[in-house]
């Protein structure tokens, strides 16, 4: 497809590649192809889809099961005006909060109703507890209020029982604190919560580094404050009563205040009178630390990364103007690696510095697979591709967690305060991002690194990590999203009727492993066989030729799923490509059908697009060569000229062009369809609301998806008619827009009818025959003249 001149130019190279990389999953919004089979061989080609979470309209009534309406008794001593930002947070039975609310217009000076009106994307359940926070911002940020509530099961009123404390200075909260928590007060007294703020002071427009550790990381933190020049917000959970001396002692070392001038720190005693099993709060915390930064845009991170040292100006001179201009959410997310234990040089500052370490592997990505492995890609410290470019655009994956700069305004949701210790707490935030339509931009020329560390010091249990994990974020955080944010678009394909009762199915751009894999569930009754994805490895299939590579930037996308036994699946990846399509294993799929006893040689591509980083007249040379490459391809596999052979997919190439009739008709020596019905085009900008969000202004429709028969393999053939079919789904949102379309291209269903029976047994053989004779010899008889 090609892509609008604007956007070539407004976004370039780093702009394309999020097109190339955009899946379905949750805000990409390209698209898929389907190629179907029929009873008479029956082929329908379906365009491409994305999928994101959608059905806003739908989070009230779907979280209606979990909640009861309460109210909480509004503090008559603040002022309360439509500039007030009010944030209301429920806890479980253990005292540690759980979900979030936030509410940003006029309302009733009396009460705070919990309806409709007070959620947000950050709510996910509303389980009514013993206690409720209460914290009440002005339009600055500046907190007013932030109280702690008990709450009546039955009359659903909450009653004040603690607040935080605004200390005049450090040492003096650390004294309150140890007076409240003298003797057998450390298990009596509910939490406490007292915060300083910082002598310096700074504007809005800063980046505020958020961290939470325990007594245990003090001093490990000192190297991220070290570095970072401007504000901090610091919350130091004390694990144990002994904690409260260490802490005093810690700040009474000479000029250790000092060194918290540019620092709000707030020190949090958990509720131990509900039990000692509460585990490490470690969103609670966290959201603790966001709710008392006094910027804008924040920057969470844990005590044991340690940002790079020019990180701090470029977030404030560069990434914040961009945040402020952005039209949608955007997180932007520090590559993240780990340093070795035994590594004895200095800590790496640039780019420069890091390569070597990287190359020895004194550092490395703690998990390729999974933490923060998405985030690095073959683009990360690739100077030459992006040029002045500052970042370049990453998928969402699955179990990611990355550490990202945003800001802090909604949509921007809250930590989920379910997650306690470590496991699921930052993947979990990083799956709600995403889900509410966040875009996710890696830094190119900074970083932060892992040092080593003790275990984490806290009291209770600890319930194991992986059991933590499994249990929270599999088995229940993902599938709430899915509930809330409604039906997936993967899922809305799947359960079309369009895209049923076929005997093939070929999807493209099926890059995203989980989008894909709901693909497959959802039609394995229907396609039981299927291929793997084009060009993600070689290791399932039956042969790969070309010039497949490891070390591109995405797989080929696509995928063939049948009705039919798949006999064969070989994948060839092009070896000759332009611009970022060279950065992906584009190619084709072959595959040989068992249909019904008879083969059926089935073929489906992506081709090279129109590129702006393409030369002139490049991307129709390197189409020309994929397509000579391909006919070599099926004349080396000397398929009988009785066996059917199919090709489909997005060629890239306009219907009606010489490029068209004199290129890929002639080189790959097939059929067009004998007919063309249904809609002029495939993509319509003006018709499709996907395709006109991504080109807005364009009404250059056209016309690029195909089912051709091989000329030399169509035996039995009659007629081949291709309709492009103008169907809408039901209406989804993405990000902030409301969509209609499965894809941005329409479907195209082309059905192909042979002159050849049904396989019969040989009784039936013979009985058609009988039949047969007994016809002519009927029509053999002379019949009488008519008078």
């Amino acid at each position: 497809m090609d892509w609008p001149q604007h956007r070539r130019l407004q976004f370039s190279l780093r702009r394309r590649l999020r097109r190339v990389r955009t899946n379905f999953r949750l805000h990409a919004r390209r698209n898929i192809f389907l190629l179907l089979i029929s009873t008479l061989v029956l082929l329908q080609l379906i365009s491409r889809t994305s999928q994101r979470y959608s059905s806003v309209d739908l989070r009230w009534r779907k979280l209606q099961q979990f909640a009861q309406p309460g109210t909480l008794g509004a503090p008559s001593e603040v002022e309360l005006n439509s500039a007030n930002s009010i944030l209301i947070q429920l806890c479980g039975s253990d005292g540690i909060l759980c979900s979030t609310w936030t509410h940003n217009r006029t309302w009733d000076r009396d009460e705070l109703k919990l309806d409709e009106s007070w959620l947000t994307p950050g709510s996910i359940r509303v389980p009514m507890g013993v206690q409720a926070t209460l914290t009440m911002n002005d339009g600055r940020r500046q907190i007013l209020r932030y109280g702690q509530h008990q709450c009546d099961r039955t009359t659903l009123r909450c009653e004040e029982i603690k607040s935080l404390v605004v200390e005049a200075s450090i040492l003096s909260a650390i004294d309150a604190i140890s007076q409240a928590c003298s003797g057998d007060n450390w298990t009596k007294e509910p939490a406490i919560i007292h915060t300083v703020k910082p002598k310096m002071s700074f504007t809005e427009r800063d980046v505020t580094m958020v961290a939470q550790f325990s007594i245990s990381r003090l001093d490990r933190f000192e190297h991220a404050r070290a570095v970072w020049a401007g504000p901090i917000s610091v919350v130091i959970f004390l694990a144990t009563n002994s904690d409260i001396a260490e802490l005093k002692a810690y700040f009474e070392r000479p000029g250790k205040l000092e060194l918290y001038n540019s620092v709000t720190l707030t020190i949090v005693k958990p509720n131990y009178s509900l039990g000692t099993h509460t585990r490490y709060p470690i969103n609670h915390l966290r959201n603790i630390g966001i709710q008392t930064a006094s910027t804008d845009y924040i920057y969470v991170i844990d005590a044991d990364f340690v940002p790079t040292s020019k990180l701090y100006n470029f977030a404030k001179t560069s990434l914040v103007p961009l945040l402020e201009k952005s039209t949608e959410p955007v997180a932007y997310v520090v590559p993240c690696l780990a340093i070795k234990v035994d590594f004895k040089g200095k800590y790496p500052d640039t780019i420069k510095e890091l390569q070597p370490l990287m190359k020895s592997g004194m550092a490395y990505i703690t998990d390729p697979r999974a933490g923060h492995g998405p985030t690095f890609t073959p683009l990360f410290m690739n100077t030459v591709l992006f040029g002045n470019s500052p970042a370049y655009e990453v998928c969402y994956e699955s179990q990611w967690e990355p550490y990202y700069i945003v800001k802090r305004a909604p949509p921007h949701p809250y930590y989920d305060e379910r997650f306690k210790n470590q496991g699921g707490d930052k993947q979990s935030h990083a799956l709600l991002l995403n889900a509410i339509g966040f875009k996710f931009l890696v830094l190119r020329d900074h970083f932060m690194y892992h040092m080593d560390h003790p275990k984490l010091k806290w009291t209770g249990d600890g319930l194991d990590q992986i059991t933590q994990r499994d249990f929270t974020y599999f088995s229940d955080y993902a599938p709430e999203l899915e509930m809330i944010f409604g039906r997936t678009r993967a899922r809305l394909i799947a359960a079309s009727d369009y895209v049923k009762g076929f005997d093939v199915v070929v999807f493209e751009e099926c890059f995203a492993t989980a989008p894909c894999r709901i693909l497959r569930d959802g039609l394995k009754s229907q396609y039981p066989y299927q291929t793997p994805t084009l060009g993600h490895k070689t290791s399932e299939w039956d042969s790969t030729s070309g010039s497949f590579s490891s070390f591109n930037f995405e797989n080929g996308g696509v995928v063939v799923m049948s009705k039919w036994p798949i006999k064969q699946k070989h994948q060839y990846v092009f070896k000759s490509a332009c611009g970022t399509d060279s950065l992906a294993n584009k190619g084709f799929i072959y595959t040989v059908l068992d249909y019904e006893g008879s083969n059926l040689h089935v073929f489906a591509t992506h081709m090279q697009s129109d590129d702006i980083n393409c030369r002139a007249g490049k991307a129709a040379e390197h189409r020309r060569r994929a397509l000579e490459a391909w006919r070599a391809f099926i004349d080396s596999r000397h398929i009988p000229s009785d066996e059917l052979v199919i090709m489909a997919g997005d060629f890239n190439i306009r219907k009606d062009t010489l490029e068209y009739k004199s290129i890929l008709l002639e080189k790959l020596n097939v059929h067009p369809p004998d007919v063309y019905n249904g809609h002029e085009s495939t993509w319509d900008p003006i018709e499709n609301s996907i395709a006109r969000s991504n080109y807005p202004g364009s009404n250059d429709s056209n016309y690029i998806d195909f089912v051709f028969v091989d000329k030399a393999h169509n035996s039995g053939v009659k007629t081949v008619v291709q309709t492009a079919l103008k169907v809408h789904s039901a209406n989804y949102v993405l990000g902030r827009e409301v969509f209609d379309d499965f894809s941005d291209h329409f479907p195209v269903k082309a059905v192909i009818a042979l002159d050849i029976p049904d396989r019969v047994d040989k009784q039936q053989t013979d009985n058609l025959e009988k039949q047969r004779k007994q016809q002519q010899q009927v029509l053999d008889v002379p019949q009488k003249a008519i008078p």
